[in-house]
């Protein structure tokens, strides 16, 4: 699916004409790609897609006031740039969103035509989060805006919509609790995986492989896991960090780790299969598309606690889900007692790709979505 101007399904014509607003900020960069391609199977005969992209902070400058709000911003600037292209509400007959904070740029349309949003996080479930992993005034002020947007945006653009692709339970419970949706109106996705049909046989060696995956190094409590190696693990314990994060360096990185600056997706995916752990101290996540690559690989799973990652991060299960205010002793010790245990760390890595496969799936994603396009008569 590309950007306007208009894709047309040839196999089959349909008369409705869909808009799709999809994010490419982040993760949602990769969790759109993955929507678009079963959307391109799907029998949609016509759409347009206006992409909103880190690119579109130069063309599109925003009022003063929306620097207190990347919700406001995000709002205006997509609303600009589908001005811009000349595009008219009228001429659709439908609409898809991928993220929440693009939906009351299009408030109107929803109220008038079928309307789905795909969502990794709800405004409420962002907020608490924000609110736990940071703090200072800057903090509490954005999110008091966030929750005045909750109320008299979102709220009110949620009632109006057919149907909902939540990426987890947590997303699900939110909007049924927080939002009163119908739960029969969601469909809980996770993030779609190529699963192989077998585990990777961990072959646990004399030290244990650990490798971690983010940019976001900071937020992702990546210097919390260097003191961890550091002080608890380089004894027993190999650590690959892959990050494009500018603030690393790695000439001041311990003894034992193993930095790459970046690879292209199939090569960390061939990475995964090299490691036995992948550890997540995330201080603030919504799900997380490393761990389910990781799981889908068959690697054991160590999670901090945040968000969703107890859908994936299983104690006793796959891995060990360490609490938010765990420090790096208690992590270091469960990273010790799987490298003691190493029939235990090779089941919990069978684990993981099964729970990948029941649950993340390509096909099964493929139903879900399909389920919403037929709720929402475009299919």
């Amino acid at each position: 699916m590309s950007e306007v101007p208009v894709a047309t399904n040839d196999t089959q014509q349909l008369n409705k004409k869909v808009l799709c607003v999809f994010t490419r900020v982040l993760g949602g960069k990769s969790f759109s790609a993955e929507l678009e391609k079963t959307l391109a199977q799907q029998s949609i005969c016509r759409y347009d897609q206006v992409n909103y992209e880190g690119a579109d902070y130069g063309r599109f400058p925003s009022p003063w006031y929306t620097k207190y709000s990347a919700s406001l911003d995000a709002i205006w600037r997509i609303r600009q740039k589908f001005d811009s292209l000349g595009l008219r509400e009228s001429d659709y007959q439908a609409i898809i969103f991928q993220s929440f904070h693009l939906v009351p740029a299009f408030s109107k349309m929803i109220a008038n035509v079928p309307a789905i949003l795909a969502l990794d996080t709800t405004p409420r479930v962002a907020s608490k989060g924000n609110l736990r992993a940071y703090h200072g005034l800057a903090v509490k002020i954005k999110m008091a805006i966030l929750r005045a947007l909750d109320t008299y945006l979102y709220g009110r653009v949620f009632k109006d919509i057919e149907f909902f692709l939540a990426r987890t339970e947590v997303v699900k419970h939110s909007l049924v609790q927080d939002y009163g949706i119908d739960p029969d109106r969601i469909e809980v996705t996770y993030t779609p995986m190529d699963v192989p049909q077998e585990a990777t046989e961990i072959a646990v060696g004399e030290k244990i492989k650990l490798i971690f995956v983010g940019n976001d190094f900071s937020r992702k409590g990546g210097p919390f896991l260097l003191s961890c190696f550091t002080e608890h693990l380089s004894d027993v314990a190999e650590l690959t960090i892959v990050s494009k994060d500018p603030s690393i360096d790695p000439s001041q990185l311990p003894c034992g780790i193993n930095f790459i600056p970046g690879l292209p997706r199939e090569e960390v995916l061939e990475l995964y299969r090299k490691h036995d752990v992948f550890v997540m101290p995330t201080w603030r996540d919504e799900g997380g598309i490393a761990i389910c690559e990781a799981m889908a690989n068959g690697l054991a799973v160590i999670a901090r606690d945040v968000t969703a990652q107890k859908e994936m991060a299983i104690s006793g299960y796959n891995g060990k889900l360490m609490d938010y205010e765990s420090d790096e002793n208690a992590w270091g010790e469960a990273i010790k007692s799987l490298w003691s245990d190493k029939r235990l760390l090779k089941q919990y890595g069978k684990n993981s790709h099964k729970l990948c496969k029941q649950k993340m799936s390509r096909e099964v994603f493929n139903k879900k979505v399909t389920r919403a396009l037929e709720a929402s008569s475009l299919s």
